[in-house]
């Protein structure tokens, strides 16, 4: 990230970015704590996104243009990865799936957002197919399709509004692809905050989660990391229990000239 800054034009002290020697400023461990800000009892409280970053090239020799128009990953980046893979570590490693691969990843209820480590590139068809069961609270444990509606509490029917994905059942297994995407600085009144951090979500976010449930296909149409997530109200994951296993396969075939997704959105 300082190097990306220096390049840009940001001026440091002669020893700054020295990494070794006895005027050494800086310490690399590949395995340090990576900070994560969005914990905590006000922050799990109110709606938060996963930040929108191209997916990045392993090194700047696979592609110069794309390399430095897109960026790339640092090597500590693959040495963090070699360590935790030694070590057992559950951190995950994104990948891409080649034609015909697939993998299985584990869905927690209790977590807002399930980063699955896998990057979807544009032009691909995969298929998503999910097994298990999660429970909201109490309730009777529900397969990734979610409650039925026959057993929704009076409560629950109330509150349908107030569901991350509004038109799609509670625990319904609920998926989205990260990439970056148009957003014009606008000046809002203040009060669109509250109403966004507490209420409802902007609509041109929801419009982007898609519905995976008990299993759907998808055709991408931008390079993007998936994240997935049990349909829920914001505020109350510490009380889910249990986690879904995801399955996504890529369809054989050459990539498809015009994209569009089967899957529904919500």
């Amino acid at each position: 990230m300082a190097q990306k800054a220096v390049e840009k034009g940001l001026l440091l002290r002669p020893n700054a970015m020295q990494t070794s020697g006895p005027h050494a400023t800086l310490k690399l461990n590949p395995v340090g704590r990576i900070h994560r800000s969005f914990q905590g009892a006000l922050w799990t409280s109110v709606a938060g996104w996963p930040r929108w970053f191209n997916p990045l090239l392993d090194s700047p020799d696979d592609d110069g243009d794309r390399a430095r128009e897109q960026g790339y990953l640092h090597n500590s980046v693959f040495a963090r990865h070699d360590i935790c893979r030694q070590t057992g570590s559950t951190e995950l490693p994104f990948r891409t799936l080649k034609p015909g691969e697939s993998v299985s990843v584990d869905v927690r209820s209790d977590e807002l957002w399930n980063n699955t480590g896998l990057i979807l590139e544009a032009g691909g068809s995969y298929h998503f197919e999910a097994r298990g069961y999660w429970q909201d609270l109490d309730d009777t444990p529900f397969n990734p399709q979610g409650q039925p509606a026959r057993q929704e509490s009076k409560l629950k029917k109330l509150v349908r509004w107030a569901r991350r994905a509004p038109k799609l059942p509670w625990m319904h297994l609920v998926g989205m692809i990260n990439y970056p995407r148009p957003w014009p600085w606008i000046e809002r009144p203040w009060y669109e905050a509250l109403y966004f951090l507490f209420i409802a979500d902007p609509k041109q976010l929801v419009a982007d989660l898609f519905s995976i449930g008990l299993g759907t296909t998808v055709r991408v149409e931008k390079d993007g990391v998936l994240w997935t997530f049990a349909n829920d109200m914001w505020k109350f994951y510490a009380n889910n229990t249990g986690s879904i296993t995801l399955t996504v396969e890529r369809s054989l075939g050459p990539p498809d000239s015009n994209p569009s997704s089967d899957a529904t959105p919500v």
